[in-house]
């Protein structure tokens, strides 16, 4: 009992150790970067900045929430479609009952080839919803074949987020900012990939 107590802290301070040593890295990373951005004319110092950060914290991304996420991206889109083809729809049904209160046989004749036009308009965006509705599974499903047979808990990304506290040499004048970014799950940055849709997610995901 004693022994198994031994490996089990033993096994939790060698992952908070690790979780450490990954979290100092991200920070790092990030920070370096920051600082490039700002300094992309070299007119400062990186330490001029006076930069600090804070509120620091990783959240792991794995297949799971993605296929979620892609999920709900999907239902999104294909339900802001069906609301289209219903709008559509609707407009139709209005133009079929609308009447002119003409009793001029051209203003007459002009109205109902302005209706049929309109119809006819209406019947090409349903037409357009519809294909838009078979594009967008076409894709959906592309990138689900992707992730088969590969494990549900397997990590993609690591989020990482912050709060960072700078004075720009210019202004002299103190800045607080949230930051955020993502990482593989070997450590490197990728500055490039935009993280907001993944946290907005992940905040559902938690709230719920």
């Amino acid at each position: 009992m004693k022994l198994k107590c031994i490996w089990t802290t033993l096994a939790l301070f060698v992952c908070s150790s690790v979780f450490a040593q990954n979290l100092e890295s991200y920070k790092n990373q990030f920070l370096d970067y920051f600082a490039a951005g700002l300094n992309t004319t070299r007119e400062f110092v990186v330490e001029d900045l006076k930069l600090e950060i804070d509120n620091m914290s990783v959240t792991p991304f794995s297949v799971e929430d993605s296929i979620a996420m892609l999920t709900q991206k999907y239902n999104e889109d294909i339900k802001n479609q069906d609301k289209l083809i219903e709008s559509y729809k609707d407009a139709i049904k209005e133009q079929e009952t609308a009447k002119s209160n003409s009793t001029n046989a051209l203003i007459n004749m002009s109205f109902n080839r302005s209706k049929e036009y309109s119809i006819n308009e209406f019947k090409g965006g349903i037409s357009k919803a519809k294909s838009k509705k078979e594009e967008i599974t076409k894709s959906y499903n592309a990138v689900l074949i992707k992730y088969e047979n590969r494990d549900p808990n397997e990590v993609i990304f690591n989020v990482f987020k912050c709060r960072l506290i700078f004075i720009p040499p210019k202004t002299g004048i103190r800045k607080v900012i949230s930051g955020s970014t993502l990482f593989t799950p070997n450590g490197k940055m990728l500055p490039k990939l935009n993280a907001n849709n993944i946290e907005k997610y992940l905040e559902s995901k938690n709230i719920k």
